[in-house]
């Protein structure tokens, strides 16, 4: 099992909310998610990097390497986010590739639980989302790439704690989606 999860912005971009920054704030998701994806027996490469291209690029490759060691094992590509702007979901969302049935079944299990209320969205041509993780589809059938805004900023409740118990939730639903 195997996870690249990359950074969703860099310093200056991304969103912002009354002194909340998402490139300040992402680590309180990012180091719990991977601490407990690995608890789990995941394997997990951070990605970093400044374009969607580059960041998906890398991600592709280190599942191809992974996967040619592992053939079939199943490979996740995560591009972790935060959110704001008082959009009509108001907590963590997982998106999905619309080509990607694995993409659906992974984001809908994301949505089953957990500590906050959710739901799944479809990245469709068009949408902010689908860049984050178009190129994914692509990689063998065993993988798929979600985008998960793990807490939106400008909504409450919110804070370190929170963030961690999200992550610690979807660790455990990505894990067992992965087969661990």
């Amino acid at each position: 099992m195997f996870v690249a999860l990359a950074r969703g912005h860099y310093p200056g971009r991304g969103a912002e909310w009354n002194g909340r920054q998402e490139y300040r704030d992402l680590p309180g998701y990012l180091m719990p998610l991977e601490a407990a994806l690995r608890a789990r027996g995941v394997e997990v490469a951070r990605i970093g990097g400044t374009t969607l291209a580059g960041q998906q690029g890398t991600g592709i490759a280190l599942i191809g390497r992974y996967l040619a060691m592992n053939p079939g094992a199943g490979c996740l590509f995560v591009a972790a986010h935060l959110n704001s702007g008082g959009v009509d979901y108001q907590r963590s969302v997982p998106w999905y590739d619309y080509r990607s049935a694995r993409g659906r079944k992974l984001a809908d299990a994301l949505t089953s639980g957990g500590p906050v209320r959710t739901y799944s969205r479809v990245a469709e041509p068009g949408s902010r989302a689908l860049p984050c993780i178009e190129r994914v589809y692509a990689t063998p059938a065993s993988c798929c790439g979600v985008l998960i805004e793990a807490l939106s900023l400008d909504r409450e409740p919110y804070g370190a704690c929170l963030l961690s118990q999200v992550a610690e939730f979807h660790a455990e639903v990505i894990a067992g989606f992965l087969g661990g």
